[in-house]
């Protein structure tokens, strides 16, 4: 019985696992580097990083333009109350 997981056991593993990889993450973060050309390089780049954030950005031209013409026309609705004839074919439109 010991052998088949239960939701405990499932739960303490998962909390062992958590802590392990917090342990690993603080792992890492401590990592230094000894490597005086590493240190040049990023400095270098930092530098470069700080120098592009600085510098003031001209804004992009723009150009004002007519706003678009439609080419094809709008066509003129007119409305009118039907003729008597035309309510009649409407109203019965089989004829006996």
């Amino acid at each position: 019985m010991q052998d088949s997981p239960t939701l405990e056991t499932m739960l303490q593993r998962m909390e062992e696992m958590e802590k392990y990889q917090e342990e690993v993450r603080r792992r890492v973060c401590k990592i230094e580097y000894a490597d005086p050309d590493f240190w040049a390089e990023e400095e270098k780049r930092e530098r470069a990083f700080v120098s592009i954030d600085t510098k003031p950005h001209t804004p992009k031209p723009f150009t004002i333009t007519k706003p678009f013409e439609k080419s094809v026309p709008e066509p003129d609705i007119i409305l009118q109350r039907p003729l008597e004839a035309d309510l009649e074919l409407l109203l019965c439109p089989v004829h006996i």
